[in-house]
């Protein structure tokens, strides 16, 4: 099996190998690291050959500087894009301009998620169209930010690809909801999840005859922390924790503006640190430094689907943003969400949606998918006014008059050159 990780020089590139290695009886999996950097992909692939050990796992590393690193994509069965155009310098202003118009901010939502894909979307657009041409026959998952109009993009750019958005966070939302629940992992639970990248709401939850998200609601009524009683009463369902950013803007743009872009100078601080330690090749203090960033996305997302691809047998659904196709009848069949799926080598396949859908939570999802779709076309085309339309739609901004939004645009559009 062979993998490409486009943007393999990130620091936590290491994590993945060592899920990988800590799986028994892998087949020969050959992965390839394929970033800008060529020090600091050495640096990374170090790192993972010793995590790697005894496991058949074949480590070899390309620059996109070389013109055959398009050649990486022949033979491929997995490509995932990790790329992060810009650096964490450009994830700081993603995540701070937005202050400036009493709006979240964010890498992935919003308005710094359209900086975000205004600025990637064409150095990105490169790996889908060549991915097609080279390996079309590949499963092309998308963990750059921002997911869902990655996604939208990739398929516009090469609809022949299987193209799907990964994410983590409804499945350790889960595992959140069962542990504060004391639910064995042994008890089986069964779900209704329905989203889009990063805010997605458990609609059903069941164990045998237990109403889960009535008991959730239950033990959460003297809580103070997200979510409230009150607001998984009102939508009968229970939200991922970034739907905070929506229902709290105000409490979460005052903790941003306390401490601005403190994520992004954490993550260019341990990126050093990551690095430095890399190249001291001990193993020990390697697994150290990869403990301080957990990277859940990985253990819980992305290595099942690599395993599952070589023919391993997962268990645990994944969750992945794609077409809706026919699972659900209340939006268009290409509509990009965010659905629990089954995979195996041969297959990835969306499980059964139960029915009903809890209809405030389809109501409240609807605006932000009819945002993404505008803002897909503004990306697609560059368009200044499709832009703004795009912000004029969004729940975040769609009350902002026009001369702030006017503003906002500009202020996405100079934000986002800055690579």
């Amino acid at each position: 099996m062979k993998v490409v990780l486009i943007g393999g020089s990130s620091p936590s590139t290491p994590a993945l190998i060592e899920y990988l290695a800590a799986h028994h009886n892998l087949p020969d999996i050959e992965i390839v690291l394929l970033g800008r950097s060529k020090i600091r992909l050495e640096l990374v692939s170090n790192a993972a050959r010793i995590l790697a050990g005894n496991a058949p796992i074949t480590i070899t590393t390309a620059t996109t500087t070389d013109p055959r690193w398009r050649d990486t994509f022949l033979g491929a069965d997995v490509i995932v894009l990790q790329a992060r155009v810009g650096g964490y310098e450009a994830r700081l202003r993603d995540e701070t301009f937005p202050l400036r118009y009493g709006v979240c901010g964010d890498q992935d939502l919003g308005p710094g998620g359209l900086s975000n894909a205004w600025r990637s979307w064409p150095e990105l657009r490169q790996f889908f169209i060549e991915a097609a041409l080279k390996s079309p026959h590949a499963r092309f998952f998308v963990l750059s930010s921002p997911v869902s109009i990655l996604v939208r993009l990739g398929l516009l750019a090469a609809p022949q690809l299987r193209v799907m958005g990964i994410c983590e966070l409804p499945r350790t939302t889960l595992h959140e909801i069962c542990c504060g629940l004391k639910i064995p992992d042994s008890e089986v639970v069964s779900f209704g999840y329905i989203g889009l990248h990063h805010m997605g709401w458990f609609y059903r939850l069941n164990s045998a005859t237990r109403d889960l998200i009535h008991e959730y609601e239950t033990i959460r009524k003297d809580s103070n922390s997200f979510p409230s009683a009150h607001l998984i009463r009102e939508y009968s369902a229970i939200p991922t924790r970034y739907v905070r950013l929506h229902f709290h803007s105000s409490d979460v743009i005052a903790e941003q503006k306390q401490a601005p872009g403190a994520r992004s100078l954490y993550l260019a601080h341990y990126r050093e640190k990551a690095f430095a330690t890399f190249a001291n090749g001990c193993g020990d203090a390697i697994k150290a430094v990869l403990r301080e960033r957990p990277a859940p996305w990985y253990s819980e997302a992305l290595g099942p689907l690599i395993l599952a691809g070589a023919g391993c047998a997962i268990a645990q659904p994944v969750f992945l943003s794609g077409p809706a196709g026919s699972a659900v009848s209340d939006f268009p069949e290409s509509e990009i969400l965010e659905l629990a799926h089954s995979a195996t080598d041969t297959h990835i396949d969306s499980l059964t949606v139960p029915r009903p859908i809890a209809e405030k939570v389809v109501n409240w999802i609807r605006p932000f998918l009819s945002a993404e779709r505008i803002a897909t076309e503004a990306t697609w085309r560059l368009d200044r006014e499709t832009l703004r339309l795009a912000l004029a739609t969004h729940p975040w901004t769609s009350s902002l008059d026009n001369s702030l939004r006017a503003a906002l645009a500009n202020d996405i559009m100079v934000t986002s050159a800055v690579q």
